[in-house]
């Protein structure tokens, strides 16, 4: 007696066959970097009630390399 074979439907790549689902997984991907702002500016917030040292330490990170390509 054969057993019987289900099928299993392929999942890799399935976004990349429509321009649609392409456009949307890339929005989906941008939210990572609106998250990472986010925390940055929350961040800034917080240094900001630590005061005025902290908020112009806070200032100072903004100013390295890493931050100016991210901005």
């Amino acid at each position: 007696m054969a057993r019987a074979k289900t099928y299993v439907r392929p999942m890799q790549g399935w976004w990349r066959r429509n321009p649609y689902f392409v456009r949307y997984m890339i929005r989906e991907g941008s939210s990572v970097f609106l998250a990472i702002y986010t925390v940055i500016l929350l961040v800034g917030l917080y240094r900001l009630t630590q005061g005025e040292a902290a908020w112009e330490a806070w200032r100072a990170a903004l100013t390295s390399p890493v931050s100016l390509v991210f901005h």
